[in-house]
């Protein structure tokens, strides 16, 4: 009977370490008109939905029970620690992989992990622009490519 009691126990125990991770697709075609690091990415995965706000030390991602809800019933926060990475692909000049990490908590004190995967690339955009003397402006946009994704750990 001890030893049933203590394997149960164990058991128990061990499912309270146990990790998971949720993948949430960032979409296809999404437009960052600040850079890659800068930008809100909109997710509306059914029971998966939220935001993922990339932006230096407020990076974080915003729950949703449903979409359209103001996600800000919870949140994974990164406070500070958001560390991106950019490379060169083999797709072309303007094409780059980004990856940013971050030790993030929620807002009951829950510890998490944020590991991002952005394939993405940059093009020109030309618009009239000016007030009273218009002209013709240029930005550099930055396109998500599939395979895009976003994972917490927990």
């Amino acid at each position: 009977m001890f030893i049933r009691m203590l394997i149960l126990t164990v058991m128990i125990a061990a499912s309270g370490l146990a990790q998971t991770t949720n993948n949430y697709v960032l979409p296809t075609g999404t437009v960052c008109n600040g850079g890659v690091e800068n930008c809100y990415y909109e997710i509306a995965n059914g029971a998966q939905s939220g935001v993922f706000e990339a932006g230096g030390y407020w990076t974080q991602f915003d729950y949703r029970a449903y979409p359209g809800q103001n996600p800000g019933y919870n949140a994974d926060y990164c406070q500070g620690t958001a560390v991106w990475t950019v490379a060169d692909t083999d797709l072309g000049p303007t094409a780059k992989f980004y990856t940013m990490d971050c030790q993030a908590q929620d807002l009951h004190g829950v510890p998490s992990i944020l590991h991002a995967e952005i394939h993405t690339h940059s093009y020109v955009a030309t618009y009239a622009c000016g007030g009273r003397v218009r002209t013709i402006c240029h930005q550099t946009r930055w396109a998500i490519d599939d395979g895009s994704f976003l994972a917490i750990t927990k």
